[in-house]
């Protein structure tokens, strides 16, 4: 049965059928080759994804800052730093830890709404203003912007 497997070469010696080492590392260089792109690609997509998160959890956390103050009738506080934020109560201080925003993810700009934002008893918030959170591989940007006389805040795609 092995017989069938082997083929004679001309000189009479037998030979197997297969790949040779040269011919299998050609193939997987030529295969690395096509998969580059394809990580980056998934890199920037990933980028993308977290700082799509980043500006959900802010928002988030501008919601429930406001929700606290309207429900227990005091003033909510949230401070920013270029990497992370906090939530702070009237009278007793920080709620919770300190949220970090996700790696490579920063917040490049903030108007004097943000620093910091407060909202006051009856949902409305001081100021209103806009924050901008980049990527800082991509580039890509997200500006939150802030209503002063609703509280709520939007979530706007900006051009790179």
């Amino acid at each position: 049965m092995a017989d069938k497997k082997r083929k004679r070469s001309g000189a009479g010696r037998r030979t197997e059928q297969g790949f040779t080492l040269m011919e299998m590392l050609i193939v997987m260089a030529v295969f690395s080759l096509l998969l580059i792109p394809l990580f980056s690609l998934v890199q920037r997509s990933h980028r993308n994804v977290l700082l799509d998160r980043a500006a959900k959890q802010i928002v988030a956390a501008m919601g429930t800052a406001r929700s606290y103050s309207m429900a227990e009738r005091k003033e909510f506080t949230v401070v920013f730093t270029t990497v992370s934020y906090s939530l702070f109560r009237e009278g007793t201080g920080r709620i919770g830890k300190e949220s970090p925003l996700p790696d490579f993810v920063v917040i490049t700009e903030k108007t004097e709404a943000f620093a910091p934002v407060v909202f006051l008893p009856d949902g409305t918030s001081q100021q209103a203003g806009h924050l901008l959170l980049e990527e800082i591989h991509t580039k890509q940007r997200k500006k939150i912007i802030l209503y002063n006389l609703t509280g709520t805040c939007k979530i706007e795609e900006m051009e790179p």
